[in-house]
């Protein structure tokens, strides 16, 4: 297991501000709801990490299993003066950093699923969580939580189909430390440069070529309907075009409709 605690990600993060305020715990419910808590005297950067949490979460209310020792559970704190509609953009770029550092850095070939998930041999490793909330002075924040299955060795039943870990699918062990440094380096970086272009076009076409479905067919799911559409890659606001059978064609938000395979959940 690797030396994980406060003093070792400080020690190994290399950014000018994302990070270098750490707040760690062993066990923690959620890392979201710890920045929640410290959102009045906290800097713009503050990254809250976890060996365990209780309380996990995931998108649209769901669960996010974070045992000790094991994975990645951390939030980071921004204040972009940007539109709280576009915070989900935001999400579309941390997924493209996560991928980016392990292609780079650990020679993993990860992908993404629009919009929030990364994927590595069909099955789910990590996700993003980002929540708008306003501080005191009802300045608008972003938090960001993401959850890295990294050294997990299993996983109950009832998801292994669909969620895995680095471990179980490379066969290696990973340092959470070196992923999290990466991380918070590759996100500064793009995250100053989506301010400054105030959209994601810098790197939509690096995007499309890690997405997993593009220009793949796949179920476009509303309720409980399902129609087959083609994925076309997202565009500089990180709207998915998709392609209809009849050559229509349309941008979906994220939230507003959900994205699966043609015949499972990848």
């Amino acid at each position: 297991m690797d030396d994980y605690n406060e003093e070792f990600i400080q020690k190994i993060i290399n950014t000018k501000w994302l990070g270098r305020k750490v707040i760690y715990e062993n066990v923690i419910d959620s890392t979201n709801e710890a920045v929640k808590k410290a959102l009045n005297t906290a800097p713009e950067g503050l990254l809250v990490v976890a060996d365990a949490q209780t309380v996990g979460k995931g998108s649209k209310g769901r669960s996010w299993s974070s045992p000790p020792g094991t994975g990645i559970w951390m939030s980071c704190l921004l204040k972009p003066e940007i539109d709280a509609y576009k915070a989900c953009e935001l999400t579309l770029l941390i997924s493209f950093c996560i991928v980016k550092v392990l292609h780079a850095v650990f020679e993993i070939d990860a992908k993404i699923k629009w919009p929030n998930d990364v994927i590595l041999n069909g099955k789910k490793i990590a996700g993003i969580l980002t929540e708008v909330c306003s501080d005191r002075e009802k300045k608008q924040c972003l938090i960001t939580g993401i959850g890295i299955n990294v050294n997990q060795d299993n996983f109950p039943d009832e998801i292994k189909d669909m969620a895995s870990s680095i471990l179980i699918e490379t066969g290696r062990q990973i340092s959470r430390r070196k992923l999290i440094a990466g991380i918070l380096e590759s996100l500064e970086n793009e995250y100053e440069q989506y301010l400054i272009s105030n959209s994601l076009g810098n790197m939509c076409e690096e995007y499309n070529g890690l997405l997993i479905h593009h220009n793949q067919k796949v179920r476009l799911i509303n309720g409980n309907k399902e129609t087959m559409v083609l994925s076309k890659g997202i565009d500089k606001h990180g709207k998915l075009e998709v392609e209809y059978e009849n050559g229509q064609k349309e941008f979906i938000n994220m939230g507003e409709l959900s994205i699966r395979g043609s015949s499972c959940y990848i």
